[in-house]
């Protein structure tokens, strides 16, 4: 079992590379969170509560972020095997077997990932900790701690969320009939299962918990909620994403007629099409961009509210080491996952542009639809991040009693512009690669 375990790593390593890079980012970003508030524990008083207070909103967003990220990495890494699953079984390899192997494997490159974001948060620790609390006065001097116990807890954590969640694949890997995961052309689409189900509800009463605090609370109490309500909203659509992210991919490219051009056709219809795929990629970038625009419309409403009232808000104002401290984790994370979903699926594509140029589409059209379908995919994140901020904005501007306020377009560009041009070297690339192959010698599977 350990030699098909190995053997099959080696051979799919293009699909397994984008769960191992997840899991670096996650191992990374969550054990400097876990860093800061071993720091913060080392310490009594005002230092342990600055620095709890710094620490809770990294662990928080870079939690959260993971758990979304790592879970539609690993659901999509199983979905792109089934035909080698498929095969498996027809060599007398039992489902149980299957669904053990399928387990096994994730728990290694998820564990080989997160040592590797553990190790590298190690090294680097020192130095970020400087750069985030450069400005900061402590009553007493500081120094950064971590040890090997805090980095293995990390490791652990995303070791489990990687297997929970390539649970529900493992099974269907495993009651898959060999014919008919051989036959079907693409994956079963994802649906919502009861965990998601779950998970919706709760990020529904967390978020009207939260809208209740504000409403009824005082001023105090809106400027330290405010920025929980973007992520609570966020992990509301995340939670949601099977129904609401292809539903929304449709809706919007509706609009724009097929007619417009043929690489157009191709881009909506290869995104539609592999809902997966899509889910998988728009989940990330809409994380990141719910956040970022997210916090950056808290602070900018909060400034105009100060600002009307005493004419100076020059302390509301998100500095580089806070706004790293923030969104550095989740945004790291957002982004190797965004990308890493469409550099996996690329070694799938090479029949496909095959059967594209067989039947008379021009290597100019295959790679102009393949950056329409980055496009895509990054117009629907922002589409829905962008309603998550308008959302929040709405929240908070009202708990203050302003009009609708303060929200930060600019974040939400430069977010976008950078998931885009992540997402796009990860399709264009192997794109490329593709096309260059001979059609022949693809379609026969040499």
């Amino acid at each position: 079992m350990i030699t098909l375990i190995l053997s099959d790593l080696r051979a799919n390593a293009r699909v397994w590379v984008g769960i191992l890079l997840v899991a670096a980012a996650a191992g990374f970003a969550a054990s400097i969170g876990a860093g800061l508030l071993e720091t913060a524990n080392a310490y009594e008083g005002p230092t342990r509560k600055a620095l709890q207070n710094a620490s809770s909103p990294v662990l928080i967003f870079s939690g959260f972020t993971a758990l979304v990220v790592l879970s539609s990495t690993a659901n999509l890494t199983v979905s792109l095997q089934r035909r080698s699953y498929a095969l498996w079984q027809i060599f007398n390899v039992r489902p149980i077997l299957v669904a053990l192997i399928v387990e096994l494997q994730l728990a290694i490159v998820s564990a080989l990932g997160a040592i590797i974001g553990a190790m590298l948060s190690a090294v680097a620790f020192r130095r970020l900790f400087e750069f985030l609390f450069a400005s900061w006065n402590f009553s007493t001097p500081v120094e950064p701690h971590t040890n090997i116990s805090t980095l293995i807890a990390v490791i652990l954590a995303i070791i489990a969320v990687v297997v929970t969640a390539g649970l529900r694949g493992a099974r269907n890997a495993a009651i898959t009939s060999p014919l008919q995961a051989l036959t079907e052309p693409e994956p079963p689409k994802i649906r919502m299962t009861w965990i998601r189900y779950l998970l919706t509800a709760l990020a529904v009463a967390a978020t009207y918990g939260l809208v209740s605090m504000m409403v009824d609370g005082d001023v105090q109490t809106v400027t330290s909620t405010s920025i929980l309500i973007a992520p609570a909203i966020v992990m509301i659509m995340a939670a949601a994403g099977p129904l609401l992210l292809p539903l929304t991919l449709r809706a919007w490219t509706w609009i724009v007629p097929a007619r417009v051009s043929t690489s157009w056709y191709l881009a909506r219809h290869a995104a539609r099409y592999r809902v997966t795929q899509s889910t998988a990629t728009i989940s990330p970038l809409m994380v990141g961009i719910g956040l970022a625009g997210g916090i950056y419309t808290c602070v900018e409403i909060l400034a105009e509210y100060v600002r009307q009232q005493s004419g100076d808000a020059s302390g509301y104002v998100l500095e580089p080491g806070q706004a790293v401290q923030l969104l550095g984790g989740p945004l790291l994370i957002a982004g190797i996952g965004a990308a890493a979903t469409v550099f996996m699926s690329g070694g799938a594509r090479q029949r496909e542009i095959a059967l594209l140029q067989a039947a008379g589409s021009t290597q100019r059209q295959i790679a102009v639809s393949s950056i329409l379908e980055a496009v895509i995919y990054t117009l629907t994140a922002m589409l829905l991040a962008f309603i998550a901020v308008v959302t929040t904005a709405f929240i908070v501007s009202s708990s203050l009693g302003m009009s609708l306020t303060g929200i930060h377009y600019l974040s939400i560009l430069i977010v976008t512009a950078l998931g885009f041009a992540l997402i796009l070297t990860a399709s264009l690339g192997p794109t490329i690669a593709a096309l260059r192959r001979d059609v022949t010698r693809t379609l026969a599977g040499v």
